[in-house]
Parts: structure tokens; C-alpha cells; sequence
């Protein structure tokens, strides 16, 4: 028996594809979230062809440390949860005032979203990330 659990859906062809590939991995473990090391490794993210299959890959297998497809392990934990009954009131207003004017043809959609709901643009994101990712979580378990 081994002492390390079996991940799941461990396949890693999307791997070979990562931005991060043959990176030093540091800035993807950072003490909080705040430290400029985080803000690089989403920003690389944020960038990578395979940042969605790589944030399914950690919420999937509960993965508690680092920053997987831009996500914080808090962020993750919460959209695991969002396939609960968890309220998600805030962050599908959110999302629905983003995506209003992103297809209006906004320039600043996420500038635009946090002026309409008086939230900083990083609250923005965290939203938007949520919901879309937990939307994608929540139709790859059905």
C-alpha cells in the first residue's frame, strides 16, 4: 500500500502544454496570496493554454497547497463547494454584470463590473473565476 493517495483523472498530456513547464515552481507555492511571487504565478496563468485543465486537475484531487490554473487553495475550496447547495448570489451577480459588458464591447469589463457593485477588480476576478470554473467543474461530473 502505498503511503501517497491515488490522484484522479491523473492524466497529464495537458501537462506538456503548461506555461509552467520547466519554470522554477516557488512563485506557485507562496506563503499568502498577496506576495508579488503569487501575482506572477497568476499572471502566468492567466496566460497558459491548459489553465482551465490544470484548475480542474486540483479541485478534482483536493490538492490544499499552491496555485493551480490561477486559483488559490481557498478559491478551489470554494468552487468545490459550489457543487452544493452553497448560495452563490454574489458571485453570479457578479459574473452576469462582467459578462453584460464584455458582449456590449467594454474595453474594461472587469474596471466597468467593479464600479456597478462598488467591489475591488480583484473581487471581480475571484468571482468570475468561481463561476466559470465550477460551471465547467459541475458539467464534467454529469
Amino acid at each position: 500500500m502505498s503511503d501517497f493517495p491515488s490522484l484522479v483523472d491523473s492524466t497529464d498530456g495537458w501537462m506538456y502544454d503548461a506555461e509552467c513547464r520547466g519554470t522554477g515552481f516557488l512563485d506557485f507555492f507562496p506563503d499568502t496570496m498577496s506576495q508579488a511571487s503569487a501575482a506572477r504565478a497568476v499572471a502566468m496563468c492567466n496566460r497558459c493554454p491548459v489553465q482551465t485543465e490544470c484548475a480542474q486537475y486540483a479541485i478534482i484531487n483536493s490538492i490544499e497547497y499552491g496555485i493551480y490554473g490561477g486559483l488559490s487553495p481557498r478559491a478551489r475550496r470554494e468552487i468545490a463547494s459550489s457543487t452544493t447547495d452553497r448560495d452563490r448570489t454574489h458571485e453570479t451577480e457578479t459574473y452576469n454584470w462582467y459578462t453584460h459588458y464584455k458582449n456590449a464591447g467594454r474595453t474594461d469589463p472587469v474596471q466597468a463590473t467593479s464600479k456597478q457593485l462598488g467591489i475591488s477588480t480583484a473581487t471581480v476576478y475571484h468571482h468570475v473565476r468561481i463561476i466559470k470554473f465550477a460551471t465547467l467543474l459541475q458539467k464534467r461530473q454529469k
